[in-house]
């Protein structure tokens, strides 16, 4: 019996600080509530970009890249009075290929060549990029293949949606919180989900017309999103 005891109050010195541990672990839970912040700004466009293309036909191989060269140099030349640099202009495609026949049994027929020729121009003016497209035309370009607004600094909108993105997280937070009897007072853990800006693009247009009309051409706004995950710790 006395050793029965003495077994009992050994067991009781190592078995009650665990109890102790377990019961102060579960008093000091920590109660969480995690969102997913999100946020949309727009931004007006401080920078165009423009895919100018040149397509030439010609009966002998020569006679097109001849006709397209004359074409593409004038564009340059008159891009670079309108104040666009030369490094602001750059090939972006440039294909030669052989025309066959679609006459029955003269499928392998070479009837002609074409060139076509594209360059991309980037604008520093967005309300340039009307008279730059008529340059192009009134030079000979018969293909915008597309026209793209975006914004130079992208750092600080970026950092403005991140910004929106967590209070947004927060004002979901508190929201919850408050439903649930209980209010914020810390930050366990955030993560940047990442942030995405759309650029205002047009697509492929063919703009056969005279040089003397006028392209209007809006930049309007560009999009910039942020989503954030947040944890929050409730008391």
């Amino acid at each position: 019996m006395k050793n029965l005891r003495v077994l009992l109050i050994v067991c009781a010195i190592f078995l009650l600080p665990q109890a102790a541990l377990a019961a102060t672990a579960d008093n000091a839970a920590v109660h969480t509530v995690s969102v997913q912040g999100s946020a949309a700004l727009a931004a007006a466009p401080d920078q165009a970009s423009i895919a100018i293309g040149v397509t030439s036909n010609a009966a002998t191989a020569a006679e097109a890249q001849q006709k397209n060269a004359a074409i593409a140099t004038a564009i340059r030349d008159s891009l670079k009075e309108k104040g666009i640099s030369t490094s602001d202009i750059q090939t972006q495609n440039y294909s030669f290929y052989p025309v066959y026949s679609e006459e029955k049994n003269h499928g392998n027929d070479i009837i002609g060549y074409t060139v076509d020729n594209t360059v991309s121009v980037t604008i520093n003016d967005v309300k340039a990029v009307g008279d730059i497209i008529d340059t192009a035309i009134a030079c000979g370009a018969n293909k915008i293949n597309s026209i793209d607004f975006t914004v130079k600094n992208t750092d600080q909108i970026q950092q403005n949606a991140i910004k929106a993105a967590v209070r947004d997280a927060r004002k979901k937070a508190d929201l919850l919180a408050s439903a649930a009897g209980k209010h914020i007072i810390n930050v366990l853990s955030i993560q940047e989900n990442g942030t995405r800006i759309e650029s205002r693009q047009f697509g492929q247009m063919l703009l056969n017309k005279a040089a003397a009309d006028s392209t209007p051409i809006e930049g309007g706004n560009v999009n910039v999103s942020a989503s954030v995950q947040i944890e929050f710790i409730m008391d």
